[in-house]
């Protein structure tokens, strides 16, 4: 994970709040493109955390290496 909130991650919440019924941040992370890591922190947080909502942002947009599509698969 990274090193501190993903601050893009909260302005987008943010600024999305009404629409989203009152969403607030609760929690960030920054992963690295890697399947097993992206799945265990959305697992964590839906499964373990009950999060209502998970919003995921590629950092790195589509690229050969952008994982985040086959990572939240069902």
């Amino acid at each position: 994970m990274g090193a501190g909130p993903d601050q893009r991650a909260v302005s987008v919440i943010n600024s999305s709040s009404e629409r989203l019924g009152g969403a607030r941040v609760v929690a960030t992370a920054v992963v690295p493109d890697n399947v097993a890591k992206i799945q265990d922190i959305l697992r964590r947080w839906s499964d373990i955390e009950q999060m209502d909502l998970i919003i995921t942002l590629g950092g790195t947009g589509f690229t050969s290496r952008d994982l985040m599509s086959e990572a939240t698969k069902p």
